[in-house]
Formats: structure tokens, sequence, C-alpha cells
């Protein structure tokens, strides 16, 4: 569980106003760029590109029905926000600008298999995550960045799990029996891979593009024999 004074939400693709939306994606725009900052290797696009995006790409990215922003904040005392999930409610300002944003998980699909971006070469995937028998709803994991004043808290963790919740809730929305969840991990990044390995992720593949090698992780849930 993450730490007691941190909420967890997740935020919608459909706003109470324009003013509201632009005040979420300047939020986002601030939080992505301060994580590739920190670390280039949290979000898939790099910051001398993401630096220049124009606020109306980040209102786009948050209004994508593909993309999920999962996100923590500090000392917000509502309920956890799930209007992506229930058709895009309005939700009230406060609820996900007022308070800090610590951490933030992007989940993204589903989508073909295996989960290329642009750039990057195929990877070897686990086959028995790929059964021809069993309609499989396929996620990748875009970013993940905890401030480092959050870490060691348990938040990252419970990022990822309402991730793969998320992705199992639209998988079996869409006919899927089972959803698997996908992330790379830089081969270096040791202390990275520990953290997705307690969340439930194991390794499964590896690959690279030209100036970064790293591992494919996955967690498949089984959507009919979920608790």
């Amino acid at each position: 569980m993450p730490a007691p004074q941190c909420s967890i939400h997740l935020l919608p693709e459909v706003y109470a106003s324009l003013s509201s939306l632009k005040s979420h994606a300047t939020l986002l725009r601030s939080f992505r760029l301060a994580s590739l900052s920190a670390n280039p290797e949290a979000f898939g696009t790099p910051y001398e590109i993401a630096s220049q995006l124009p606020l109306s790409d980040w209102e786009t990215k948050l209004q994508t029905s593909s993309a999920s922003h999962i996100i923590a904040t500090w000392h917000l005392p509502l309920q956890e926000t799930t209007a992506k999930n229930t058709g895009g409610r309005e939700i009230e300002d406060e609820v996900t600008t007022r308070e800090e944003w610590v951490a933030m998980v992007v989940l993204v699909g589903p989508v073909p298999a295996p989960t290329n971006a642009p750039g990057m070469v195929e990877w070897a995937i686990n086959p028995l995550a790929s059964s021809p028998n069993t309609p499989i709803g396929r996620f990748w994991i875009e970013g993940v960045f905890t401030l480092p004043t959050a870490r060691g808290k348990g938040i990252c963790t419970a990022l990822l799990g309402r991730a793969v919740e998320i992705a199992a809730d639209i998988g079996g929305q869409e006919g899927a029996e089972k959803v698997v969840v996908e992330i790379r991990v830089g081969i270096a990044n040791e202390h990275a891979a520990r953290v997705y390995k307690a969340a439930g992720f194991a390794f499964v593949g590896s690959g690279e593009t030209e100036d970064r090698k790293w591992k494919l992780m996955e967690k498949s849930v089984d959507i009919g024999k979920r608790s």
C-alpha cells in the first residue's frame, strides 16, 4: 500500500471545462519535463522533443483514449477518481490540480503484439503469453517516474498495480480472457527492475535501440480468475 498521505488518481479524458483541461495539461507537461530532466529514460519521448511541444499536444495526450495517466498526489482527502473507466465523467478541478503530483505511470493499450514503439527493434516475447487459443489484451507501460522525496513508500508499486487493474478492466470490456502488461527497463537500471519485480513483473526478453539496451518485463492477469 502507498503512504497514507498519498492518493492515487486516474486522469479522465473529458474535463469539466477548457480551463480544467489546460490546467491538467500544464501540470502534465511540468511533471513529465521534470521527470525527463532527472531521468531521460522515464518516458518514451526525449526531453529535447518533449520540451518543444505546445500545450495543445499535452491536451491531446490527456484526451487520447488509448493512454491512461495514473498519478499519485500528496494529502488529497477525496476518493480515487475513476472517471476514465466509467465513460469520462466530469471531475472537479481541485481533485488533481490543488495537490502536488509526486508520481506517474502511463499505461498504453490495448496494442498489437509485440508492442514496438517507433525506433524499437522487435524483441522476443514469452511464447506462453501468446497462446492462439486465448484472446489476449496487450498493454505497455509508456513511462514511470516517482519524485525522489516520494520514493521508498510503496507509491510506484501501487501505481503499477492500479495500471494492471485498469488494463484488466479494459481488456475484459473488449472480450479478452487474459491481459499482458509489458514494461522496458534499462539493462543497468537494477533499482527499477527490483521495483517492477516487487510489483509482480517478470523478465521475458530483451531489445535495444541505437543508444540503449533494455530488458522486457511483463505481468499477465487471467481476467476470469481475478479476485
